[in-house]
């Protein structure tokens, strides 16, 4: 999980990664899966629930700071709470970037 985040970013930190999954809101997400940051992801995100990957990604952008953010059905099959979690993110990585939507 914190090499998929760290993607973009291969030098960063430990706390760099959490501090970019803490503000997308992604830690308590990513506290539920087996082995946490240290958890291997499959391919696609095979082993994730939709909510995670979609919490991974997000931090993944806030790591890297993209001048152009393209976000697709970002709350698509989602739990309301998750959801929530997700659009409250958005807003914040859609700030001062081009984004579509």
């Amino acid at each position: 999980v914190a090499d998929n985040i760290a993607y973009g970013c291969p030098e960063a930190s430990r706390e760099e990664i959490t501090d970019a999954a803490r503000r997308v809101g992604a830690l308590t997400a990513i506290a539920a899966i087996t082995g946490g940051f240290n958890a291997r992801v499959g391919e696609r995100g095979r082993g994730l629930s939709s909510g995670q990957r979609q919490l991974i990604a997000l931090a993944r952008a806030e790591m890297i700071t993209p001048d152009v953010l393209l976000l697709d059905e970002a709350t698509a099959t989602l739990d309301p709470a998750t959801e929530a979690t997700i659009l409250k993110a958005s807003e914040r990585l859609t700030r001062n970037r081009t984004s579509v939507i």
